[in-house]
């Protein structure tokens, strides 16, 4: 964002007599917030991004090329010191969305030993320096890390996952893999995914509803309500979410079914 443009004072001169302004006009004019760059360095490659944002601690999150800028994988950044969360034992890990937890937990994407056995892409959004990164064809499985143990987060019958966000009661959202092969996806992807709710209990998953006539979907972030917004459309690569995609807001009740809004169109849904 570019910065405020602040606006001069003129100072009237009559007969070569300065008048100053009142006072409280000169109180008025704020002064111009400064601001410092720290370079938050790498884990030993070339590049760095912040994508996961900074809490209310001051902690950044993100990923950062490994030596030789042919991996990358996720870092908590505190108090001066970068921290590699590492892989579930793949190659790569990112955190790619901004994470406003305030506990510590720290959510994310991370690879595993595994190859994918139906060749799909979920690896393309491992960026390394003008490629893709090595070992892109394996799994992916969302994650949540917190006191340097980082947890794999399931899919749902499927092979894939990834984790988007992280509200302060433990419950993170994201997109997880079903075992429904769908003839109308978008290939290399093969398996429809849908939006999920993982916690706060360990090994709790629940599924959300998606938009009538869509195929999959995703939860992007969740406040300490409850509410989740994210996405509803048509089976494609997870890194594309096209075609057809829709901005939708879901919101839970202990004794309503899922409230579905859906923002292109203003229309309130239910759905089981």
């Amino acid at each position: 964002m570019k910065p405020a443009i602040l606006k001069s004072i003129a100072v009237i001169t009559v007969l070569a007599m300065s008048i100053s302004l009142p006072l409280a006009a000169q109180e008025s004019v704020s002064s111009p917030t400064h601001y410092y760059v720290t370079n938050l360095g790498t884990l030993g490659g070339s590049a760095s991004n912040g994508y996961g944002g900074v809490n209310n601690r001051g902690w950044v999150t993100g990923d950062a090329n490994l030596a030789g800028d042919q991996t990358e994988h996720a870092f908590l950044w505190r108090d001066g010191v970068m921290t590699d969360l590492g892989t579930l034992g793949g190659l790569n890990s990112s955190v790619s969305t901004p994470v406003k937890d305030d506990k510590g937990q720290v959510v994310g994407a991370a690879q595993s030993a595994t190859e994918d056995p139906l060749g799909e892409f979920w690896g393309a959004a491992y960026f390394c320096t003008a490629a893709s990164c090595e070992g892109w064809q394996n799994l992916q499985l969302g994650f949540i890390w917190q006191d340097g143990l980082m947890t794999e987060l399931p899919p749902i019958g499927g092979k894939n996952s990834e984790a988007f966000g992280v509200n302060n009661l433990g419950q993170v959202v994201g997109m997880a893999e079903t075992a429904t092969q769908d003839p109308n996806c978008i290939p290399p992807q093969v398996l429809d995914f849908e939006a999920v709710i993982w916690g706060p209990t360990p090994g709790q998953i629940q599924e959300l509803p998606v938009l009538p006539g869509d195929s999959i979907g995703a939860a992007l972030a969740i406040n300490d309500k409850g509410q989740v917004v994210g996405l509803s459309g048509m089976c494609a690569v997870p890194t594309s979410f096209a075609p057809g995609v829709h901005a939708v807001l879901w919101e839970g009740h202990s004794d309503l079914p899922w409230r579905l809004w859906r923002g292109d169109e203003q229309q309130c849904s239910r759905h089981q």
